[in-house]
């Protein structure tokens, strides 16, 4: 363990940047940041809900309180804007050379996810300004100042780096799933910024800065809890934990439910008079009940079919093929299976872009979810668990099949 963590100490010393290359980089960081409305997706961050409220999440990360709360709607742009709304106030200030912010996510595809789409909005590669690591793989440079990792990554680091040295933010995303892990770090963080606000000389009270700042981002945390647990955690005249929260946006959702696709001859559940009894007329090998099967996939091919039919014959919008179809299953097993039914009885009639997306697949692999199918004829089905409930958008899905 010692030698381990030594080896992490000496892998962070080596990536520090000196003061005259810090200097160097935050000079290097405002010219880029001026080219920032010429970049592809700046229209598309302008018309995410958080960019109404920038201002304020800016003032809120910016006062003597050492703790802030983010909420907001799933798709208000909380994850990928409020981390970089931090590295673009600390550019503006002169300090991005300076500042090391990190984002920690509950789950891997995440962090890898969501780093690709921050550095493409800011038109440069992951592994630059904005990185990722995670564990098994890792995507960080010298210059990387904003990185993604999952919250055991964060963890271990504090098992060799207790005072995170040198991090001058850190968000902690998904809050609200109190996992061990999650509740661990937050620990951890509170008893940081208590540290810090107790080593403040009473002479440096009034132009104090916190050293290290914190930011829990949820769609729906319990925030009155949140800021009572981490009040206290700065110096007495500080304000306590604020909060800003980010409206999201609607879309038109229709719903169908199964019965519907049993109807026109898909599936092998019974529809014999509501919800409780859909499996009663299924028998078992002896004649006896049987409970219901954990995916019924006659029934995952019926819907499938249906959408691909009806989207043929032009009764949707989106025109055809352009809306990609997300299924949640529930293991990587499951995923498996309905992945070889899909291809063998259904890919001779459809061209499809079967993509399994979860936990135990590499960072590589869970990426392909996000790209574009190779043939653009094809249409997109991403079969995942629910790694992709919270934390992902994957841009082009337009059917869901829970």
């Amino acid at each position: 363990m010692a030698t381990r963590a030594a080896r992490e100490r000496a892998k962070r010393s080596r990536l520090r940047l000196s003061a005259t290359e810090a200097d160097a980089e935050s000079d290097a960081l405002a010219r880029a940041m001026t080219r920032a409305p010429s970049f592809p997706l700046h229209d598309a961050r302008t018309r995410l809900p958080a960019h109404g409220v920038r201002d304020e999440i800016v003032r809120l990360m910016d006062n003597a309180s050492a703790a802030a709360i983010i909420t907001g709607e799933t798709g208000s742009g909380k994850t990928t804007q409020a981390p970089q709304y931090a590295l673009e106030r600390e550019i503006a200030r002169g300090a991005g050379g300076r500042c090391n912010i990190i984002v920690a996510q509950p789950r891997r595809v995440a962090a890898v996810s969501i780093a690709s789409r921050v550095a493409e909005e800011r038109d440069e590669r992951v592994g630059d300004v904005v990185g990722y690591a995670v564990r098994g793989d890792s995507k960080t440079s010298r210059r990387t100042r904003l990185t993604f990792v999952t919250t055991g990554v964060l963890l271990r680091r504090l098992a060799s780096d207790p005072t995170l040295e040198g991090v001058t933010h850190v968000f902690v995303d998904e809050v609200h799933e109190r996992t061990a892990d999650a509740d661990f770090l937050l620990i951890h963080l509170r008893d940081i910024l208590r540290a810090n606000a107790r080593d403040v000389d009473a002479s440096q009270r009034d132009t104090w800065r916190p050293p290290l700042r914190v930011a829990l981002m949820s769609a729906t945390a319990d925030w009155e809890k949140l800021a009572a647990y981490f009040d206290g955690a700065s110096i007495d005249s500080a304000p306590p934990p604020g909060r800003v929260h980010i409206p999201g946006r609607t879309f038109p959702v229709e719903e169908h439910f199964a019965e519907e696709f049993v109807k026109r001859g898909g599936g092998r559940r019974a529809v014999t008079g509501g919800p409780t009894s859909s499996f009663d007329n299924v028998r078992g090998p002896r004649g006896g009940p049987r409970p219901p099967p954990g995916v019924d996939y006659d029934l995952l091919l019926a819907v499938v079919r249906t959408i691909c039919t009806i989207c043929a014959k032009g009764e949707t919008e989106p025109p055809p093929c352009e809306g990609a179809i997300l299924v949640f299953l529930p293991g990587a097993a499951e995923i498996a299976e309905a992945e070889k039914a899909l291809l063998k009885r259904l890919g001779g009639d459809h061209e499809m872009y079967v993509v399994p997306l979860h936990g135990q697949l590499t960072p590589k692999e869970q990426q392909r979810a996000f790209a574009k199918p190779p043939d653009r004829d094809a249409r997109k089905i991403v079969l995942a668990t629910n790694v992709a409930e919270t934390s992902l958008t994957i841009p082009d899905v337009v059917y869901v099949v829970d």
